[in-house]
């Protein structure tokens, strides 16, 4: 719904971020308790998507001062640097402020910047994020209020909240209005509320 149809090496990128995400998820502000290896990508548990486009954004877009065949991490990242001190400019997941990064400089003479692995695998889904990330029309679900997810992986309220508002009343039938959803994403949003309602009774148990 968010990124469009992702493959090959992004896929398993996007795999691997999200599923150290999920591990370090807090819902409520309390850890999950779970074993690393009983959590997938599929496991309900929140995550901030803000923060999961900007370390992709930094692994396909980060430039280093050391090649590909070195030992390229993120203290190897040659980020542009501003100010006086002068600050690196890691970029602001909250704000969607990118990281920047010198340009690759490979001639004889100069203080050599090298392309990271990633520099030329596809990123249109990082883009399409972004963009949606950035449109005031998506907030309800990207900045859900006290649902939102920090960077640290801590959320004010846990999922059992947000079933209570939506299923917990006296009434035996709960309305849902999305008439102000953006068309685009409707048919997906409904899915997705399906699909909680569904981990809610099999995780519940």
């Amino acid at each position: 719904m968010a990124m469009g149809p992702v493959s090959g090496t992004p896929l398993t990128l996007l795999q691997e971020k999200l599923l150290a995400s999920k591990r370090a998820s807090k819902a409520g502000g309390v850890a999950h308790g779970l074993p690393d290896l009983a959590v997938t990508v599929d496991t309900p548990l929140p995550f901030s998507v803000y923060q999961l486009w900007h370390d992709l954004y930094s692994l396909h877009c980060a430039t280093h001062t050391v090649s590909k065949n070195q030992n390229q991490t993120e203290a190897t990242r040659a980020y542009i640097e501003d100010g006086v001190p002068p600050t690196k400019a890691v970029g602001e997941a909250d704000k969607l402020v990118r990281p920047r990064f010198h340009p690759i400089k490979t001639e004889a003479g100069a203080n050599k910047v090298y392309g990271g692995l990633y520099i030329d695998a596809p990123r249109p889904h990082l883009d399409m994020l972004e963009s949606k990330l950035r449109d005031p029309r998506m907030q309800f679900l990207f900045s859900p209020g006290e649902w939102a997810v920090a960077k640290d992986g801590t959320t004010k309220s846990d999922l059992d909240a947000l079933l209570a508002a939506w299923i917990g009343a006296d009434t035996p039938i709960s309305v849902f209005d999305l008439s102000g959803i953006p068309t685009a994403v409707v048919d997906d949003l409904v899915g997705a509320v399906l699909r909680i309602l569904y981990d809610a009774v099999f995780w519940g148990d």
